[in-house]
């Protein structure tokens, strides 16, 4: 299955297989398209590029800001007044348990995998996808990453550049409704 990737400052920071993950995709505009010649009279979308500056401004149009997202990380770690806090409950094995109340607020909210059979990020170091169905969140997940993503692009300069690959993704997408308008 073709896979879809965030790519910031040449490091991969979250990947989907098969489509464009949700909230990675709010950090672009239409003009931020790039696109590829595929022979004479064909072009194809390979992605999307912008500035992290762009980025973090799309992003705080829609309301995700760095505040709000420290101020999640902070009720996921404060600890619960019968139980273990959020994090601990929500931890993906022991040694998060253990050390999940010290990280920082980008790594507790990462999603690092979108998973398009769930629509849901998957959370690299926390179970996101339980928390969200817990607190009965629609697209909770994606609001998460969304604030993970205002907490790693605000430790970037204003200058690093902001990819989002879709090429291949799009190209499996475009094949499979060509197959399946050819069965009608």
């Amino acid at each position: 299955m073709a896979e879809c990737s965030l790519i910031l400052n040449d490091r991969l920071l979250v990947r989907a297989e098969g489509v464009v993950p949700e909230a990675e995709f709010a950090l672009f505009d239409a003009d931020c398209i790039d696109l590829e010649t595929a022979g004479p009279g064909t072009t194809r979308e390979m992605g999307y590029r912008t500035t992290a500056v762009e980025a973090r401004l799309r992003l705080t149009a829609a309301g995700i800001t760095v505040s709000r997202a420290r101020e999640v990380a902070r009720l996921l770690t404060e600890p619960a007044r019968v139980g273990p806090s959020l994090v601990e409950r929500y931890a993906r094995g022991p040694v998060v348990r253990l050390v999940g109340r010290r990280m920082d607020a980008a790594e507790l909210l990462e999603g690092q995998v979108y998973s398009p059979l769930l629509k849901a990020y998957l959370g690299r170091w926390l179970n996101l996808q339980q928390l969200s169905r817990d607190i009965q969140v629609p697209n909770a997940t994606c609001i998460l990453q969304s604030l993970h993503l205002a907490l790693v692009l605000d430790d970037l300069p204003d200058e690093v550049t902001v990819v989002l690959t879709t090429g291949p993704a799009m190209a499996e997408q475009k094949s499979a409704s060509v197959l399946g308008a050819n069965l009608l």
